[in-house]
Protein backbone atom coordinates (compact mmCIF):
# COMPACT_ATOMS: atom_id res chain seq x y z
CA UNK A 1 0.00 0.00 0.00
CA UNK A 2 2.82 2.45 0.86
CA UNK A 3 4.52 1.67 -2.43
CA UNK A 4 1.25 2.29 -4.31
CA UNK A 5 0.83 5.60 -2.48
CA UNK A 6 4.39 6.57 -3.41
CA UNK A 7 3.85 5.68 -7.06
CA UNK A 8 0.54 7.58 -7.09
CA UNK A 9 2.26 10.63 -5.59
CA UNK A 10 5.07 10.56 -8.18
CA UNK A 11 2.48 10.28 -10.98
CA UNK A 12 0.49 13.16 -9.47
CA UNK A 13 3.62 15.32 -9.39
CA UNK A 14 4.52 14.44 -12.99
CA UNK A 15 7.75 12.73 -11.90
CA UNK A 16 7.01 9.39 -13.58
CA UNK A 17 4.96 8.09 -16.50
CA UNK A 18 4.06 4.61 -17.67
CA UNK A 19 4.94 3.07 -20.99
CA UNK A 20 2.29 2.35 -23.65
CA UNK A 21 1.33 -1.00 -22.07
CA UNK A 22 1.34 0.47 -18.54
CA UNK A 23 3.82 -2.22 -17.48
CA UNK A 24 6.81 -0.07 -16.56
CA UNK A 25 7.41 3.34 -15.04
CA UNK A 26 9.76 5.89 -16.52
CA UNK A 27 11.31 8.90 -14.81
CA UNK A 28 10.37 12.16 -16.55
CA UNK A 29 12.75 15.13 -17.00
CA UNK A 30 10.80 16.81 -14.19
CA UNK A 31 11.28 13.69 -12.05
CA UNK A 32 15.04 13.89 -12.61
CA UNK A 33 15.05 17.49 -11.39
CA UNK A 34 12.85 16.61 -8.40
CA UNK A 35 15.28 13.89 -7.38
CA UNK A 36 18.10 16.45 -7.10
CA UNK A 37 16.32 18.68 -4.59
CA UNK A 38 17.00 17.79 -0.92
CA UNK A 39 13.36 17.90 0.22
CA UNK A 40 10.20 15.80 -0.01
CA UNK A 41 9.04 15.46 -3.67
CA UNK A 42 5.88 17.52 -2.98
CA UNK A 43 7.99 20.39 -1.69
CA UNK A 44 10.53 20.01 -4.50
CA UNK A 45 7.66 20.26 -7.02
CA UNK A 46 6.71 23.65 -5.57
CA UNK A 47 10.26 24.94 -6.07
CA UNK A 48 10.43 23.79 -9.68
CA UNK A 49 7.01 25.23 -10.55
CA UNK A 50 7.99 28.57 -9.02
CA UNK A 51 10.34 29.37 -11.89
CA UNK A 52 7.28 29.77 -14.17
CA UNK A 53 5.75 32.23 -11.72
CA UNK A 54 8.72 34.37 -10.69
CA UNK A 55 8.62 33.27 -7.06
CA UNK A 56 11.56 30.89 -6.63
CA UNK A 57 12.86 32.72 -3.53
CA UNK A 58 9.54 32.33 -1.70
CA UNK A 59 9.18 28.77 -2.99
CA UNK A 60 12.50 27.90 -1.37
CA UNK A 61 11.68 29.63 1.91
CA UNK A 62 8.26 27.98 2.38
CA UNK A 63 9.14 24.36 1.48
CA UNK A 64 12.32 24.51 3.56
CA UNK A 65 10.17 25.68 6.50
CA UNK A 66 7.69 22.87 5.87
CA UNK A 67 10.60 20.38 5.93
CA UNK A 68 11.31 20.99 9.61
CA UNK A 69 9.44 21.23 12.88
CA UNK A 70 7.97 24.74 13.15
CA UNK A 71 10.66 27.07 14.59
CA UNK A 72 8.01 29.10 16.42
CA UNK A 73 7.67 27.86 19.98
CA UNK A 74 4.55 28.14 22.11
CA UNK A 75 5.33 27.05 25.68
CA UNK A 76 2.27 26.05 27.73
CA UNK A 77 3.03 28.62 30.43
CA UNK A 78 3.73 31.45 27.93
CA UNK A 79 1.17 30.95 25.18
CA UNK A 80 -0.13 34.51 25.24
CA UNK A 81 3.38 36.03 25.25
CA UNK A 82 4.55 33.79 22.41
CA UNK A 83 1.38 34.49 20.39
CA UNK A 84 2.07 38.23 20.79
CA UNK A 85 5.65 37.84 19.55
CA UNK A 86 4.59 35.68 16.60
CA UNK A 87 1.71 37.96 15.59
CA UNK A 88 4.16 40.28 13.79
CA UNK A 89 4.80 37.50 11.24
CA UNK A 90 1.12 36.83 10.61
CA UNK A 91 -0.28 37.36 7.13
CA UNK A 92 -4.03 37.88 6.98
CA UNK A 93 -4.29 36.03 3.67
CA UNK A 94 -1.95 33.06 4.08
CA UNK A 95 -0.26 30.95 6.74
CA UNK A 96 2.41 30.18 4.13
CA UNK A 97 3.36 33.84 3.84
CA UNK A 98 3.89 34.00 7.61
CA UNK A 99 7.00 31.89 6.94
CA UNK A 100 8.24 34.46 4.41
CA UNK A 101 7.63 37.27 6.92
CA UNK A 102 9.49 35.33 9.60
CA UNK A 103 12.36 34.57 7.21
CA UNK A 104 12.73 38.25 6.31
CA UNK A 105 12.70 39.21 9.99
CA UNK A 106 15.37 36.62 10.82
CA UNK A 107 17.56 37.90 7.98
CA UNK A 108 17.31 41.47 9.29
CA UNK A 109 18.14 40.34 12.83
CA UNK A 110 21.12 38.28 11.72
CA UNK A 111 22.57 41.25 9.85
CA UNK A 112 22.10 43.59 12.82
CA UNK A 113 23.19 41.31 15.68
CA UNK A 114 26.20 39.26 16.66
CA UNK A 115 25.68 35.51 16.69
CA UNK A 116 25.19 35.41 20.47
CA UNK A 117 22.77 38.34 20.32
CA UNK A 118 20.87 36.63 17.51
CA UNK A 119 20.58 33.44 19.56
CA UNK A 120 19.26 35.48 22.51
CA UNK A 121 16.84 37.34 20.24
CA UNK A 122 15.46 34.01 19.01
CA UNK A 123 14.80 33.03 22.62
CA UNK A 124 13.07 36.39 23.33
CA UNK A 125 10.93 35.92 20.20
CA UNK A 126 10.02 32.32 21.15
CA UNK A 127 11.91 30.93 18.17
CA UNK A 128 13.92 27.72 18.43
CA UNK A 129 17.44 28.67 17.35
CA UNK A 130 18.42 25.15 16.25
CA UNK A 131 15.31 24.83 14.08
CA UNK A 132 16.00 28.26 12.59
CA UNK A 133 19.52 27.07 11.69
CA UNK A 134 18.12 23.84 10.22
CA UNK A 135 15.66 25.89 8.15
CA UNK A 136 18.50 28.09 6.89
CA UNK A 137 20.63 25.02 6.07
CA UNK A 138 17.86 23.43 4.00
CA UNK A 139 17.25 26.74 2.20
CA UNK A 140 20.99 27.00 1.43
CA UNK A 141 21.02 23.46 0.02
CA UNK A 142 17.94 24.22 -2.11
CA UNK A 143 19.49 27.44 -3.35
CA UNK A 144 22.68 25.60 -4.36
CA UNK A 145 20.77 22.97 -6.37
CA UNK A 146 18.53 25.63 -7.94
CA UNK A 147 21.68 27.49 -9.02
CA UNK A 148 23.16 24.28 -10.47
CA UNK A 149 19.92 23.70 -12.40
CA UNK A 150 20.18 27.22 -13.84
CA UNK A 151 16.91 28.39 -12.30
CA UNK A 152 16.86 32.17 -11.73
CA UNK A 153 15.90 33.41 -8.25
CA UNK A 154 13.73 36.53 -8.02
CA UNK A 155 15.16 39.46 -6.07
CA UNK A 156 11.86 41.35 -5.81
CA UNK A 157 9.00 40.02 -3.64
CA UNK A 158 6.64 37.81 -5.65
CA UNK A 159 2.89 38.22 -5.93
CA UNK A 160 0.56 36.34 -3.58
CA UNK A 161 -1.25 34.62 -6.45
CA UNK A 162 1.94 33.41 -8.14
CA UNK A 163 3.37 32.01 -4.91
CA UNK A 164 0.21 30.06 -4.16
CA UNK A 165 -0.10 28.70 -7.71
CA UNK A 166 3.44 27.30 -7.34
CA UNK A 167 2.67 25.86 -3.89
CA UNK A 168 -0.50 24.14 -5.12
CA UNK A 169 1.45 21.98 -7.58
CA UNK A 170 2.88 20.08 -4.62
CA UNK A 171 -0.43 19.93 -2.77
CA UNK A 172 -2.85 18.61 -5.38
CA UNK A 173 -4.16 15.83 -3.16
CA UNK A 174 -4.56 18.34 -0.31
CA UNK A 175 -6.97 20.61 -2.17
CA UNK A 176 -10.55 20.41 -0.96
CA UNK A 177 -14.01 21.81 -1.47
CA UNK A 178 -15.69 23.34 1.56
CA UNK A 179 -18.91 21.86 2.91
CA UNK A 180 -20.41 24.95 4.59
CA UNK A 181 -22.89 22.90 6.63
CA UNK A 182 -20.20 20.83 8.36
CA UNK A 183 -17.29 23.33 8.40
CA UNK A 184 -15.07 20.74 6.78
CA UNK A 185 -13.64 20.01 3.36
CA UNK A 186 -13.84 17.10 0.93
CA UNK A 187 -10.57 16.42 -0.87
CA UNK A 188 -9.12 13.97 -3.36
CA UNK A 189 -10.44 10.41 -3.06
CA UNK A 190 -13.24 11.73 -0.78
CA UNK A 191 -10.84 12.45 2.09
CA UNK A 192 -12.43 14.72 4.72
CA UNK A 193 -10.50 17.33 6.66
CA UNK A 194 -10.90 20.63 8.51
CA UNK A 195 -8.77 23.73 9.05
CA UNK A 196 -6.65 23.84 12.21
CA UNK A 197 -8.39 26.20 14.68
CA UNK A 198 -5.22 28.28 15.23
CA UNK A 199 -4.82 28.97 11.51
CA UNK A 200 -5.20 32.63 10.41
Amino acid sequence: RNIQDGVRLLEELGAITTDEQATAYKLTPLGRQLSQLPVDPRLARMVLEAQKHGCVREAMIIPSALSIQDPRERPMDKQQASDEKHRRFHDKESDFLAFVNLWNYLGEQQKALSSNQFRRQCRVDFLNYLRVREWQDIYTQLRQVVKELGIPVNSEPAEYREIHIALLTGLLSHIGMKDADKQEYTGARNARFSIFPGSG
